[in-house]
C-alpha cells in the first residue's frame, strides 16, 4: 500500500477517540448549559 505509515496513524487516531453515547451525552447537555448561561441579545 502507499502510505502506509500515514493509513496507520489515521486508523490509531480514530480508534483512540471516544465515540461512545455517554460521551455523546456529556457533549449535548453541556452545550444546553451554554445555551441556558449564555442567552442571545434580544431588542
Amino acid at each position: 500500500k502507499e502510505h502506509k505509515s500515514s493509513w496507520e496513524g489515521l486508523m490509531k487516531r480514530g480508534m483512540s477517540k471516544d465515540f461512545t453515547w455517554d460521551h455523546a451525552a456529556e457533549q449535548y447537555e453541556q452545550i444546553f448549559q451554554w445555551a441556558f448561561i449564555d442567552r442571545p441579545y434580544v431588542m
